[in-house]
C-alpha cells in the first residue's frame, strides 16, 4: 500500500485533506499520514525522519511547502493546496455579510512568494480590490511582528478585519476580539492537489524504473600503471578498485562490468542511481586519492538499455569538458546535469527545437548547449544583469572567451548592453549585459 504524508500546522487541515481524499475515486488502496507541526521550523526533521517511509508528500498551503523546498530536491513527489481568487472572494463576502456593508477594509498577511498571485486575483474581484491592503512576510516568520502589525492597523481604525494565512496568527488575533478569518485551500483546490500527486507518483514511478548506466573512468591510467611499478602491484592496485566498485554495485543493486584502461561500468535502475550519487561521489574521490589522478564519473538514464548507455557516454564526455568537477547526469530527455548534489549542481538543456534561435546561434558562432549553459547559471544566480567577468567565474573559463561569446548574441540580438561600470580610472569600462528572451527557457 501506497503511503502518502499529509503536513500542517494543525490537525484540522489534516484531517480536512485526508478526508476529501478518501472519498475520491483512484486513491482507495492510499493510507494517509498525518503529520502536524507545533513550530514550522520542524518540517526538515519531519521529511528527514520519513523520507523512506512515504512515497509522497502534500501540504496544507504554500508555507510548509516553501520551507520544505530545500529537502524535498527536485520536488516530483509533493505538492501543496493552492489558495485562489475563489478562496479569497469567499472570506471577503463573509466578512461583508457580517459587517453587513461592502464598505469594509481588510488586512490580508501573505507570504512574499505568494503576493503577485495573490494580488493579481484580489485585482481580478474589482469589488474587493480597493477592501484589501496586503501585508508581505518571509518564511521563515516572526510570529508576533505579524499579529502587531494586524492589531496596529485594528487600533488605529485603518481596518475593519484580517484575513491570515496563518493558523497561529488566527489565534492570536482571536484572543484580541479583533475580526478574522483563517485563509484556507477549498475543497476543490485539495482535490486537484491530491489528483496532481498522484499524477506525480504514477510518473515517478515509471521515470524510477527506467535504466540507469554509470561509467567511472580513471584519467591517465597509463601513468597510474607506471607508478604501480610491476605487475604484482598493478593487480593488487587493480582488485582493490574492483573491490570498492562491487561494494558501490551491491548497494544499488547493480552490475558492475570491467572495460580495461580504467573505465567500468555499473548498470542498474535509475531510482537507485538518483538516491546514491552521495555513495559514488565518496566512492571516485576514494579512488582518486588513492591513485593520485583524477576520476571522470557519468551517469545516463533512457528508456532502453542503448539510450542509458549513449546518455552516459555523453556524460563523460561532458565531465571531461568541464574538468571533472564532480559528477554528470544527462536524463533520457537530453537535460544536463552537472556537479549532481554539489553546491555548483547546474540542469540545462543541450537542445531545442527552437529553429530561429539555432539560426540566431549559428550566425554568433555559439553552440545551443554554451548558450543553455549560461541561460541556467544567470536563472541561478538570479542576475537581474551581469558582467564577461562575473559570467567567466561561473563558466570557469577567460574573460577574454566570453567576451567573445557576448560579440557575437550581441550582433544576433540574444543579448543587449544595458550600460557600463568602472572600478578603475584606467581601462575600458566593464559592460553590463542582459539577456533577451531569458524568461522563455
Amino acid at each position: 500500500m501506497q503511503k502518502i504524508g499529509v503536513i500542517s500546522s494543525y490537525i484540522g487541515p489534516i484531517e480536512r485533506i485526508i478526508n476529501v481524499a478518501k472519498a475520491m475515486p483512484g486513491v482507495e488502496t492510499v493510507e494517509w499520514i498525518a503529520f502536524p507541526y507545533e513550530d514550522i521550523a520542524e518540517i526538515p526533521e519531519i521529511l528527514i525522519k520519513n523520507k523512506n517511509k512515504v512515497a509522497g508528500w502534500i501540504f496544507s498551503g504554500p508555507n510548509p511547502y516553501t520551507v520544505a523546498k530545500t529537502y524535498l530536491g527536485k520536488g516530483e513527489n509533493a505538492v501543496f493546496c493552492g489558495i485562489t481568487g475563489n478562496e479569497i472572494f469567499k472570506v471577503i463576502l463573509e466578512m461583508a455579510c457580517e459587517k453587513e456593508s461592502t464598505a469594509i477594509r481588510i488586512s490580508m498577511d501573505c507570504p512574499k512568494s505568494d503576493i503577485f498571485t495573490n494580488k493579481e486575483s484580489v485585482e481580478e474581484l474589482n469589488v474587493a480590490k480597493k477592501m484589501v491592503d496586503f501585508y508581505e512576510y518571509d518564511i521563515p516568520f516572526d510570529l508576533e511582528t505579524i499579529v502587531q502589525e494586524h492589531v496596529h492597523r485594528w487600533q488605529s481604525g485603518e481596518i475593519d478585519g484580517v484575513v491570515t494565512t496563518l493558523h497561529a496568527v488566527h489565534m492570536a488575533l482571536e484572543k484580541y476580539h479583533l475580526p478574522v478569518r483563517r485563509l484556507m485551500a477549498s475543497t476543490t483546490s485539495i482535490r486537484q492537489a491530491i489528483n496532481v500527486l498522484m499524477e506525480k507518483l504514477n510518473g515517478l514511478y515509471f521515470k524510477n524504473s527506467q535504466v540507469g548506466l554509470e561509467i567511472i573512468e580513471i584519467s591517465n591510467f597509463e601513468k597510474a600503471i607506471e607508478k604501480a611499478g610491476d605487475s604484482y602491484k598493478l593487480q593488487m592496485l587493480e582488485l582493490r578498485i574492483k573491490e570498492r566498485l562491487l561494494k558501490l554495485s551491491q548497494s544499488i543493486n547493480g552490475y558492475l562490468s570491467e572495460k580495461g584502461n580504467g573505465r567500468y561500468e555499473i548498470f542498474s535502475s535509475r531510482g537507485l542511481l538518483e538516491q546514491h550519487v552521495p555513495v559514488l561521489q565518496d566512492t571516485i574521490d576514494e579512488i582518486s586519492v588513492a591513485l593520485d589522478t583524477d576520476i571522470v564519473a557519468g551517469i545516463g538514464f533512457g528508456t532502453t538499455v542503448f539510450t542509458a548507455q549513449l546518455n552516459a557516454y555523453r556524460a563523460v564526455n561532458q565531465g571531461k569538458s568541464i574538468g571533472n568537477k564532480g559528477v554528470v547526469i544527462i536524463d533520457d530527455d537530453g537535460r544536463i546535469i552537472e556537479a549532481v548534489g554539489q553546491e555548483k549542481e547546474l540542469r540545462y538543456n543541450a537542445s531545442t527545437e527552437d529553429k530561429d534561435l539555432l539560426q540566431q546561434l549559428a550566425a554568433a558562432n555559439v553552440g545551443i548547449k554554451t548558450y543553455q549553459k549560461i541561460v541556467a547559471i544567470i536563472k541561478k544566480m538570479n542576475w537581474e544583469n551581469f558582467t564577461s567577468a562575473s559570467l567567466a567565474v561561473q563558466l570557469e573559463v577567460t574573460d577574454r572567451n566570453v567576451r567573445r561569446i557576448m560579440k557575437g548574441l550581441l550582433e544576433v540580438g540574444l543579448v543587449e548592453c544595458i550600460g557600463e561600470e568602472a572600478f578603475a580610472s584606467r581601462g575600458r569600462p566593464t559592460k553590463k549585459y542582459q539577456l533577451r528572451q531569458i524568461n522563455q527557457f
